[in-house]
């Protein structure tokens, strides 16, 4: 499919096309052609090991108290932590040649949960659909706090409590990147640990947190959830899942409904700028849709070359097409290919005053538009008609 464009594709039937045959579900494995993922169905269907095919079968999972996936969290009403791996949980492949999928049933301190884990033919990312069914409103902190609006020592920042699920690997007590609005920023802390308002660290995952050793060998996570990361020295990279108590302005934070996260994991060999392109797929996925009658099979209106840039927005005005153009991973030179219905652009400030008319180039039927730009320029462009 070609950039800000379509492609049109007919679905039909193959004579002799058999079925796929059902996995063996005593396997307990999935994997496609990057990875093989293993699963403890004893310990909460947390993941034993994922072999990484592409590097020599290096196993990217490293030992650790706390597993792959698991769930771990303070239930402070019980006074006692609770996880995923305590109990064991129920295993069950789904999908096909295109998507491999393992359904894990288990409970974390009695609740139960169901999440898959899926790996999909010829992408490296590996993704976790999750979902908690909670029974009651249980309290999750390290104490239970009735203070918070005049204490600053406090139950809501300390990430320990917090149920958090952990992905240890070889990265671990690595360098942490993470992005931001336009940006990407270096972690400088040493830890995420905190529990009092004037200790206060920023540990906000937005879209991804990178961590890389000095090898370059590195792991991107990434979640559709603005929420914490746990990234301290002894214990693996976590995502916080749910804090339930006393919160800011000292109200009270319950759990209403179920928890419904979406996070995947990517390990990396190309610095943090691997992690900002994959984001796009993780942000933007494809569209599809039924179609019918006749049209053309494929179109692209604006298409910038592979040197890192993004088209980070596109406006319909009464003037035009106002794009938005940012360069998170270097390289001055940016070419953007145009439909060949455009005849003028011009750059503008944010505002939309303009500064001055660009260059087109025409070319094999389309126009060619080239800007300089240095990591992490924003430009912004009028495109008529």
């Amino acid at each position: 499919v070609p950039a800000f464009g379509f492609a049109a594709y007919r679905i039909g039937f193959r004579d002799g096309a058999k079925a796929p045959k059902p996995e063996d579900a005593g396997a307990y494995k999935i994997e496609n052609e990057l990875y093989e993922i293993t699963f403890d169905p004893e310990r909460g269907g947390v993941i034993s090991g994922i072999v990484l095919k592409k590097e020599g079968g290096r196993e990217l999972v490293r030992e650790s108290d706390l597993a792959f996936g698991e769930m771990k969290g303070y239930f402070y009403d019980e006074k006692v932590f609770h996880s995923s791996a305590d109990a064991p949980a129920t295993l069950e492949k789904e999908g096909g040649d295109l998507v491999s999928t393992m359904r894990v049933k288990g409970t974390v301190g009695g609740h139960p949960f169901c999440q898959r884990v899926s790996l999909r033919k010829g992408d490296p990312m590996i993704y976790f659909d999750l979902e908690i069914d909670w029974q009651g409103h249980p309290g999750i902190g390290t104490f239970k706090q009735s203070d918070a609006a005049v204490n600053p020592h406090r139950s809501f920042y300390d990430e320990k409590g917090h149920l958090n699920i952990y992905f240890p690997t070889s990265a671990d007590g690595g360098a942490l990147y993470k992005n931001a609005p336009f940006d990407v920023s270096r972690s400088v802390n040493d830890s995420t640990r905190f529990d009092d308002w004037h200790d206060i660290k920023h540990n906000i995952i937005l879209n991804w947190v990178y961590l890389s050793r000095e090898d370059g060998r590195g792991i991107a996570l990434f979640s559709d959830h603005t929420t914490t990361y746990v990234n301290t020295p002894g214990s693996p990279l976590g995502l916080t899942l749910q804090y339930s108590g006393n919160g800011l302005w000292g109200r009270d934070y319950l759990i209403d409904g179920p928890t419904k996260m979406k996070f995947a994991v990517l390990p990396c060999n190309g610095g943090w700028d691997e992690a900002e392109k994959a984001d796009r797929r993780w942000n933007e996925p494809l569209v599809p849709a039924f179609t019918g009658g006749e049209g053309p099979s494929t179109g692209s209106f604006i298409s910038v070359n592979d040197s890192g840039c993004e088209l980070s927005s596109a406006t319909l005005t009464e003037e035009g097409i106002r794009i938005r153009l940012y360069n998170p991973c270097g390289g001055k030179k940016v070419k953007v290919l145009l439909d060949g219905s455009f005849t003028e652009a011009f750059e503008t400030d944010m505002r939309g005053n303009v500064l001055h008319k660009a260059k087109l180039r025409s070319r094999h039927g389309q126009k060619q538009l080239r800007a300089r730009m240095g990591r992490h320029a924003i430009k912004t462009f009028l495109l008529k008609r």
